[in-house]
């Protein structure tokens, strides 16, 4: 009896110690939608109001892309390694619907590395975003839409005109044990608290003195708080 217990706890062992380094091998190697390696993100908890941050943002953005090492720069409301802000919105029937929402810059698609699969995305150039959004792939699929891009999002709380002026592919911004859910992007300029910087391979080091000299020189009072995107995924 002894010996039958031994063997079936050692199988039981090592069945799980295979068991998890499958799934450590799976998350280390999983598709995460965008390009987590060499994207910082910096924190801007540092501004007191949404003008400070704005003027940060601009500021940055026109030192950074001076520098060769810095390939993009953007800004948004939420950090790409926790849950979304969700906003919920009433139904005329039926419970309400819980959207993930985040408003960023134009440059936030090329920065992260997020694929358009479908209409266009936020212009540079564009000074008043007026009523374009991005939705993702779980969306459209959420809602059953055929043409996404003449599509509108149902609820009586969703009040405000719209246009989906594309679709993005479908990426993770949390932790892998959450499951993709339908996101809604907006490009606004009065609530941005992270910067989001791809810097160029093979020059980290040098990039990350420059950054940090630039930031001494934008705001001195405040050190530089940041994180490498991967480095945080892996921690998760």
């Amino acid at each position: 009896v002894l010996l039958v217990i031994q063997f079936a706890l050692s199988i039981l062992l090592i069945s799980g110690a295979a068991g998890i380094r499958l799934q450590m091998r799976y998350v280390q190697n999983k598709d995460l939608g965008f390009e987590a390696e060499r994207l910082l993100e910096i924190s801007m908890n540092s501004s007191p109001d949404q003008e400070s941050a704005r003027q940060l943002v601009e500021r940055f953005r026109n030192l950074a892309l001076q520098d060769d090492r810095i390939l993009a720069v953007s800004a948004s409301m939420n950090s790409a390694r926790e849950p979304w802000t969700r906003l919920m919105f009433d139904q005329e029937a039926g419970p309400p619907e819980g959207l993930f929402y985040n408003q960023v810059d134009p440059a936030y698609l090329r920065t992260m590395g997020v694929e358009l699969v479908a209409g266009t995305g936020f212009h540079e150039t564009d000074a008043n975003p007026g009523d374009g959004i991005l939705v993702n792939e779980a969306m459209v699929r959420h809602f059953g839409w055929k043409n996404p891009l003449e599509a509108r999002i149902p609820g009586k709380e969703f009040s405000k005109p719209h246009r989906i002026l594309g679709v993005v592919r479908d990426f993770h911004f949390s932790s892998l044990k959450n499951s993709l859910e339908p996101v809604l992007i907006t490009h606004r300029k009065d609530y941005y608290r992270y910067l989001n910087v791809r810097l160029q391979p093979g020059r980290i080091a040098e990039a990350l003195e420059a950054i940090e000299s630039m930031w001494k020189g934008i705001d001195p009072e405040y050190p530089l708080d940041y994180v490498f995107i991967d480095q945080s995924f892996e921690k998760l």
